[in-house]
């Protein structure tokens, strides 16, 4: 999973993966978790984003997206 300021955007703000721990797959149960922490958050600027997530098929190697979508991160206003 990569989330990025924009589609042109060419490193990812947040990437979730097996690899780094962010993603654990439950294969047995049909589900996955992913995680962010708030030390991650409070490291990403106020703005749009934008994300999805693909997986890769371990036999044939097909990546499919699962899913993909948009959020907005808004800056704290109490302090």
């Amino acid at each position: 999973m990569h989330v990025r300021e924009s589609i042109e955007s060419a490193n990812p703000t947040l990437s979730l993966t097996t690899e780094n721990g962010r993603i654990v797959v439950y294969g047995s149960e049909g589900r996955f978790d992913l995680t962010v922490s708030a030390s991650d958050m409070t490291e990403i600027s106020a703005g749009k984003y934008i994300y999805d997530l693909e997986v890769v098929a371990p036999v044939t190697g097909i990546v499919t997206r699962l899913m993909m979508g948009n959020f907005v991160v808004r800056g704290e206003v109490t302090r």
